[in-house]
């Protein structure tokens, strides 16, 4: 997809990663906010390359769209989106049960370990393409960023080697995992290498944490007391927990001061499609001021939400000018080096 490799960054001594953005703030917040409004990244979009494919990840969730890129641009100019961050993945432990659920279970031991293993290679294969397809799509649309998707369905070794490749080669600009769909806690260290490597190329690893809006999936995989191992294994290695740990908030609140390196975002906490007496946008705006708003990043999980609604509960917390521009967009900015 791309000629030739980018130009590898120069590497830096790593030093344990702490949200500063003191320097800048100023030259941010007077350019971002003199009548033109907030700066707006949001940090936490998913896309698919087709409706249809939209459609079937949606199910009846979802708010009308279906996912594209065209779609995407359209509700970035609507809510004055300056740059999307896209976090896609595929659920290969779900493939992988049902292409399972199709080989006889009595059949021949040797045969059944060939096709599982034949399925393994097809499912990492599917994740790769479509970890292509995203920074694909990131080239073309200057205004989009890709991470990288990985499943312990790869080993730790070739899981090292796509956040070298999609990082360093395609320009991804950090790793999305889902411990509920994955299946996996993300203490595990099989995960250690893509952690280690991450560390070392200075991109940050977004996480789904807290519960599901899909049923089916196992809560315990995203706790937010899960990640501390990780955490302080990795202190140089940004950590954001996506949804802000949605469901288990006090335990957001007790990992925050042990781990600076872990970072949060909004995405899919502060609206709901459907008509609700609840206002998150209060207690989300308490839990920013508690954690610190340099360490919280704007997300929409669109298409499952729309971005405009949330962006104006943001804008209407009781949060100084200077707090709304580090989470509508600079804190995504400077860590996704965009």
């Amino acid at each position: 997809l791309l000629k030739r490799p980018l130009e590898p960054r120069a590497p830096r001594p790593l030093e344990p990663f702490q949200p500063d953005h003191r320097g800048e703030i100023r030259n941010i917040f007077l350019r971002a906010n003199m009548g033109k409004g907030y700066l707006i990244v949001d940090s936490h979009v998913h896309t698919y390359p087709s409706a249809a494919i939209g459609r079937l990840a949606l199910g009846t969730q979802g708010y009308g769209v279906s996912g594209t890129i065209g779609e995407l641009q359209e509700a970035m100019k609507r809510a004055r989106i300056s740059w999307a961050v896209m976090a896609n993945n595929a659920p290969l432990q779900a493939m992988k049960k049902a292409h399972l659920a199709e080989i006889p279970p009595n059949g021949d031991a040797s045969l059944r370990e060939k096709e599982i293993k034949e399925i393994e290679t097809k499912l990492i294969e599917r994740q790769e393409r479509r970890n292509r397809w995203t920074c694909a799509m990131a080239k073309e649309n200057k205004n989009l960023a890709g991470l990288l998707g990985l499943d312990p369905l790869q080993s730790p070794e070739g899981m090292a080697a796509e956040v070298e490749n999609m990082a360093t080669v395609m320009g991804a600009k950090g790793v999305k995992l889902h411990p509920l769909v994955s299946e996996f806690y993300p203490g595990d260290e099989r995960m250690w290498p893509a952690y280690a490597k991450a560390q070392a190329l200075q991109i940050p690893v977004l996480f789904h944490s807290g519960v599901s809006e899909i049923p089916g999936y196992d809560d315990r995989y995203g706790r937010p007391a899960q990640f501390e191992k990780m955490a302080r294994a990795f202190p140089a290695l940004p950590v954001i927990l996506g949804h802000f740990g949605r469901g288990y908030f006090e335990e957001v609140l007790a990992l925050a001061p042990k781990c600076p390196n872990i970072l949060f975002d909004t995405a899919g906490c502060l609206n709901r499609n459907e008509p609700s007496s609840n206002q998150p946008e209060a207690e989300i705006g308490r839990l920013i001021q508690k954690v610190g708003a340099s360490r919280v990043l704007f997300g929409s999980d669109w298409p499952w939400f729309d971005p405009l609604p949330d962006i104006q509960a943001i804008e209407n917390m009781d949060l100084a000018d200077e707090e709304k521009t580090r989470v509508l967009g600079l804190n995504a900015k400077k860590i996704y080096n965009l």
